[in-house]
Formats: structure tokens, C-alpha cells, sequence
């Protein structure tokens, strides 16, 4: 385990033992590689917690270049992670861009417990104090599918250094939910009325303990060095609550609303093998979106995840061309 972080060692000492750390750490290893086999990996990150408003400490990853001349804040999806941007990091780090992985509220190292996603909002000082940091550098926040919504939310608040943002990057967002026919019903209100109520019970009986488990997901077009990763993934929370999931309907009802109050450079990236949304969500949101510099581009055949789906590798460049200035251009 040479070269892992002294918090998140401390994190897993308390579930985990030396063994299943140290084959997290290969697994984690054998996967930055399989994106950059021959190239130069990022240093390890710094790890560090920020303390949210209700004592919650958020886990926060940061690798960062010398005099950065651009900084992403990535906020990863539901049950995901910040090391999933090692791949990202290891790619943007030389070419003078830094990534800073949060891992949301419930997730992976963030309190107040694992699988407990709960009062959103509470993000967004802890946002603010990254963005305060680094004043003068061009900052942009990257939102993964939950991330996305949580992106959205933030951005459009009243939030102490919203104006600070220079762009977003929202990948695989769910603007339409969902393209099986099983869970499409789900969306329309009567239905998600149900459902919140359902959800709102099990919160009582349960007491807000984790109890609904989490699979892995593999998905064909993603690389088996993720299927590996996502089967033994230590750091994520191996269960989550049932206010975890009435949050995560919730951002995603908002989202829509949230996203169209965003003032500033949208890049959005979406796949049309997505077995989760429909990317036509993504579609709409662009052509209504008028008000702002947006770009879009839709992968043929990728999945759900745009950061490990051999059909969208890509999507590493793209969003360095945005991130080295493509944000402030015409034509990305």
C-alpha cells in the first residue's frame, strides 16, 4: 500500500482488515493503469475532511499541480466515489489542470454515516470553501449523474461563491428518467407521491439504518478492471438508507428546474447505450438552455458512466479541451 493516504487508511481500519486494504489498493492501482498503461500517473492525492455545517466531515481528495491554471471540482454519482477520478486526475495533473474529488454526504469516507444521504444543501458550504481557496483560478464544477444534480442545485443557489464557478460539466444527467419500462412509471407525481411515502415509512421502521444493499454494476461496455473495482469497492458504503433514496428522487425531480437557472458555460456529455437515462433528457436541456455558452456531446454506444466506458474514453479529452479554454470559445 505504498503511497495510499493516511485518512482514508484510518477510514477502513475501522471496517476492513490490512489484507482487503492492501487488495483495494491493487485493484485501484491495476485500474488507474488500464486508462493510462504507459503514461505518467498524478502524485497521491492530499486527503483531507471539511466539516459541515451540522459536524459532518466531508471527505475531500485534491491533486493538484504547482500553480494550477485550472481547477475541476468533481462531485461523483449516487453510490460512487471520489477515487473513481483517479483515471481523470492522472490525465488532467500534467497538463497543469487540477481535480478535487468530493465524496457526497453518506458516500464512501463522508459523514454523518455511510449510506446516509441526507440534507443535500449542507454541500454547498462545503463548496464554497474549496472555491474560496483558490480565487483567481479558473474553477469549474464536474457533476456525475447524482453529482450532476447536486452541481445543478448548487449552482443555482444563492451560495456564497456561485459567482466564482467559470463553467459545469454535467455527465449522464438524469433530466429523463428512465428508459426501462418497469421504472418510467415511478416519474409521474401521483406515482413518486407513493413512493416518497413508502420511503418515509421504511425511514421509521428502520431508524434510518442502512439496510437496502448495494450491487455491483457490470455493465458490458465498461472495463473489467471497473467490474473488479466495483465488486470489491471497500471505501463505498456497502448499504444505504431509505432517506437516502427519497434525496436522490428528490434531486432528481429538481434537477430540471435547477439546471435552467445555471448562468454560466455548460458542457454536457451524455451516451446513447445509457441503460439508465434516456439521453434525449440531455437533448432538450440543451435546446432550452439558450441563455447560456453550452456544449453537447452525445457518445455512441456508451453506458451510463462516461469515465470508464471503453466507447467514451474520449470524454478525457474533451473535457480538457473545455477545461484549457473551450468553456470561453464558440466552438469546443
Amino acid at each position: 500500500m505504498q503511497g495510499t493516504q493516511d485518512v482514508t487508511l484510518q477510514f477502513l481500519r475501522k471496517f476492513y482488515t490490512e489484507a482487503q486494504i492492501t487488495e483495494y489498493y491493487d485493484i485501484l492501482a491495476r485500474f488507474r493503469k488500464r486508462f493510462h498503461p504507459n503514461g505518467q500517473l498524478a502524485p497521491d492525492p492530499k486527503e483531507h475532511y471539511i466539516t459541515a455545517t451540522d459536524g459532518s466531515n466531508i471527505f475531500v481528495q485534491e491533486f493538484l499541480p504547482e500553480n494550477p491554471r485550472a481547477i475541476v471540482i468533481g462531485q461523483p454519482g449516487n453510490n460512487c466515489v471520489g477515487d473513481l477520478y483517479y483515471p481523470l486526475a492522472d490525465h488532467l495533473y500534467y497538463k497543469g489542470i487540477g481535480v478535487i474529488a468530493v465524496d457526497n454526504r453518506g458516500h464512501g469516507r463522508s459523514g454523518p454515516e455511510r449510506g446516509r444521504f441526507d440534507h443535500p444543501e449542507l454541500m454547498f458550504p462545503i463548496y464554497d470553501a474549496l472555491l474560496e481557496r483558490f480565487q483567481g483560478v479558473p474553477c469549474h464544477m464536474l457533476g456525475e449523474s447524482l453529482g450532476s444534480t447536486m452541481v445543478s442545485a448548487y449552482l443555482s443557489s444563492k451560495s456564497k461563491m456561485v459567482n466564482s464557478v467559470s463553467s459545469a460539466i454535467l455527465m449522464v444527467a438524469p433530466f429523463k428518467m428512465w428508459r426501462h419500462a418497469l421504472i418510467r412509471p415511478l416519474y409521474f407525481p401521483p406515482v413518486l407521491m407513493v413512493l416518497k411515502l413508502i420511503l418515509f415509512i421504511l425511514r421509521i421502521i428502520s431508524g434510518d439504518r442502512p439496510f437496502m444493499a448495494f450491487k455491483p454494476d457490470f455493465r458490458p461496455t465498461y472495463y473489467h478492471e471497473y467490474h473488479k473495482l466495483d465488486q470489491m469497492d471497500i471505501v463505498r458504503a456497502p448499504k444505504s438508507t431509505a432517506v437516502h433514496f427519497y434525496n436522490l428522487i428528490l434531486m432528481i425531480e429538481q434537477l430540471p428546474k435547477n439546471a435552467l437557472k445555471v448562468k454560466i458555460p455548460i458542457l454536457i456529455l451524455a451516451g446513447t447505450g445509457d441503460q439508465t437515462l434516456d439521453p434525449t433528457g440531455d437533448l432538450d436541456f440543451f435546446k432550452e438552455a439558450i441563455h447560456v455558452h453550452r456544449k453537447i456531446h452525445i457518445f455512441k454506444n456508451a453506458d451510463h458512466s462516461l469515465m470508464f466506458d471503453k466507447n467514451s474514453q474520449q470524454s478525457y479529452d474533451i473535457i480538457a479541451r473545455w477545461l484549457e479554454g473551450g468553456w470561453q470559445r464558440k466552438e469546443l
